[in-house]
């Protein structure tokens, strides 16, 4: 129809994950933006949705893990690159049936858990830990 919006399985996923979206064509300050409880992921979050970035093939998000807590571990097909912007951690990464290998970032870390992998990221802080994350979108 014309004049309907429509909205790509990306734009429904965010939706459906109860998030914040800052929509736009920059963000001032990433950690000012208000997140919300992330209960998938078992910290809290916002998407951030740059002119440009969905038409790239690229999704956005920060991400805050409580003092002293731990998100839910995950395991996803797409690819997602990690920035540490404060908080000192660790995180695990496993296959099914083969041991946990760990490695640890702090403010300034950049990493990418390998994809098909399960990851689990870690807050060793008192203060809580908060990162931004870019991934590449499998869905139109």
């Amino acid at each position: 129809m014309e004049g309907v919006e429509v909205k790509t399985t990306y734009e429904q996923w965010m939706e459906q994950e109860g998030l914040p979206i800052v929509e736009g064509y920059g963000v001032e300050d990433i950690t000012e933006l208000a997140r919300a409880p992330w209960p998938r992921l078992g910290g809290a979050g916002v998407f951030i949705q740059l002119r440009g970035t969905v038409e790239g093939g690229r999704g956005l998000y920060v991400a805050e893990i409580p003092s002293g807590g731990a998100l839910n571990p995950e395991k996803h097909l797409y690819e997602e690159i990690i920035y540490v912007i404060r908080g000192h951690g660790s995180t695990e990464v496993w296959q099914q049936g083969l041991a946990k290998r760990t490695f640890e970032w702090g403010p300034g870390s950049l990493f990418a858990p390998p994809i098909n992998t399960l990851h689990r990221l870690m807050n060793g802080s008192r203060e809580p830990a908060l990162f931004v994350a870019v991934t590449s979108i499998l869905f139109n």
